[in-house]
């Protein structure tokens, strides 16, 4: 099984460009501060909730999906509690907690929607944007709740019950999404017509926002922090490389392997700058990293790819 590496390199050259246009318009002086938590705010409390209920309504429901959907949701948390243990672990010695806090959160999720679904589509065509949808929904429900509690430790100010994992701008949407594909009721073209056009603004307004916070940081620190390449080489390698090996212990399929393997692989989700901007913790450091560890991932992926095939064939 090979992957066109060419799909993801341009795919992450033009998150780049974006980022580089949000980074502009910072000195420029069209973004600052306090309007970059606007659209963090936009993008977390409205555009998110349309991509969401987007992407698993443009679904055809048939039983067979519905049982391989629900396979994907158990790869989805497998996934997730593997990288949980190992994002814990490797953000136990920063001292700075906001730092770690961004740290434990950039390697426990990755963008696996704008990076992953076209992955994806070039392994396994539709089917693997079909996949994709269903892993997003578990992404969003572990980020609402137990990536909350990752950034409210020992702050006053983020306050994690039960009813605020539960019900949220993330898992609610999920939720409906869920019971929309389940009941095949099918909306209206305009009405999905208007979601896809609110949903699609998450992936370029979020990588403006990365630029604008970019532009903030001084030039030399930008290639020089160490944390930042630690944290990379424990997102990009570590955890695919871990999830690969349990995958083919746990005797998943060739496809599945290499499904989990692309999912762990992708860089840390630009989310992690929107929580970072709206919540004030270390937006700057959030930024960098999930600007740097992307561009890192267009060489990784590549290797984590040919890293996969060589474990599926043993």
């Amino acid at each position: 099984m090979e992957i066109d590496t060419r799909v993801v390199t341009e795919t992450v050259a033009t998150m780049f460009l974006v980022i580089c246009v949000g980074y502009a318009a910072r000195k420029l002086n069209f973004l600052n501060e306090s309007f970059q938590k606007k659209l963090s705010d936009l993008i977390i409390c409205v555009a998110q909730p349309f991509l969401i209920i987007n992407s698993i309504m443009n679904i055809e429901y048939s039983d067979e999906k519905l049982k391989e959907g629900v396979f994907i949701l158990l790869i989805g948390v497998g996934v997730h509690a593997v990288t949980a243990l190992i994002a814990f672990i490797a953000a136990r010695g920063y001292k700075d907690k906001d730092e770690r806090a961004i740290t434990e959160f950039g390697i426990l999720f990755a963008n696996c929607g704008f990076l992953g679904i076209p992955v994806l589509r070039a392994l396994f065509g539709d089917t693997g944007g079909f996949w994709a949808a269903f892993y997003i929904i578990v992404f969003n429900i572990v980020q609402w709740t137990y990536g909350m509690t990752v950034l409210g430790r020992g702050r006053g100010d983020i306050k994690i019950n039960l009813k605020s994992m539960l019900v949220n701008y993330g898992t609610i949407p999920c939720f409906i999404g869920i019971a929309l594909f389940v009941l095949r009721v099918r909306l209206p073209s305009p009405v999905m017509g208007a979601s896809y056009y609110i949903g699609s603004l998450c992936t370029p307004v979020s990588m403006l926002i990365v630029g604008g916070t970019i532009a903030t940081i001084p030039p030399k620190k930008l290639i020089s922090d160490k944390k930042i390449y630690y944290m990379g080489a424990v997102k990009l390698l570590l955890v695919p490389s871990v999830v690969i090996i349990l995958s083919k212990l746990i005797g998943l399929s060739g496809e599945m392997i290499m499904f989990a393997a692309v999912m762990s692989a992708l860089p840390t989700a630009a989310n992690v700058v929107m929580f970072g901007e709206r919540h004030n913790i270390a937006p700057g450091y959030a930024s960098h990293a999930v600007g740097f560890i992307t561009l890192l991932s267009a060489v990784t992926i590549p290797v984590i790819m040919k890293f996969a095939e060589y474990i599926i064939l043993l």
